[in-house]
């Protein structure tokens, strides 16, 4: 059953916010964390992604697939800043579309979660969430 999977999306601007809307459709269970209160709000108000009564380390550890949203090298600084927090086996993808400079230092940083680019499409002259 989708619920049973636990999705965070790190970065809830235009394409992670996109990801979020989809999957929660889906049934999954979607969190996320960003930068940005306001960006946590709408998409909690607006059914996008569940609200989560914790601290950001706690969420992290109970999902089981974390999808990041951020620029490329932001992508690496987030995980070595949480990997301690990471589910073990937990799944990484990301939605960068730079991923040369990135991928294989993402997989010498992790030891027990599996690390998966990929490149999703995505182009408006409008960001955030509440456009995706």
């Amino acid at each position: 059953m989708n619920d049973d999977i636990k999705i965070l999306i790190v970065g809830l601007g235009l394409i992670g916010g996109s990801y979020a809307q989809g999957l929660s459709k889906k049934g999954y269970t979607v969190y996320a964390i960003d930068k940005n209160p306001n960006s946590i709000k709408y998409g909690i108000d607006n059914n996008i992604i569940k609200e989560f009564n914790g601290s950001d380390n706690d969420l992290i550890k109970e999902c089981d697939l974390i999808i990041l949203s951020l620029y490329p090298k932001d992508n690496v600084k987030w995980i070595k800043e949480n990997k301690q927090f990471f589910k073990e086996n937990v799944v990484i993808t990301d939605v960068s579309g730079i991923k040369l400079a990135i991928v294989d230092e993402i997989q010498q940083i992790l030891d027990n979660a599996e690390f998966v680019p990929s490149h999703p499409m995505a182009g408006r002259e409008k960001s955030g969430v509440e456009n995706a």
